[in-house]
């Protein structure tokens, strides 16, 4: 929906909205920076993860498998990574959540 939003395709896709929230809603981008650079760091965000997470798995756990084998050892435990507390905030306007679900 967002990138709808951004590149004004709600308007095209919502033909019974009334044009005043479609006008409200579906901005060109060039109009909204602050969507633009919302979606731009959302991308960044899921890149990098997604980045971290190959880097993990192609590497730092091939390596550490090899440890044991090689004669590396440890008393230290790696802890587990806390996880964020973090939650998407859900659409609550009638016109993003065409669903009705929350």
């Amino acid at each position: 929906l967002l990138g709808a939003m951004a590149g004004g395709e709600l308007a095209q896709a919502q033909p019974s909205r009334p044009v005043s929230v479609v006008r409200a809603v579906a901005v060109p981008d060039t109009e909204t920076p602050s969507w633009s650079a919302t979606l731009e760091r959302i991308a960044g965000s899921v890149e990098a993860y997604n980045k971290a997470v190959g880097t993990l798995e192609r590497r730092v756990l091939p390596a550490a498998r090899r440890f044991p084998a090689l004669g590396v050892s440890s008393s230290k435990v790696v802890g587990v990574l806390d996880g964020l507390d973090s939650a998407v905030r859900p659409l609550q306007a009638p016109e993003l959540n065409p669903d009705g679900e929350d």
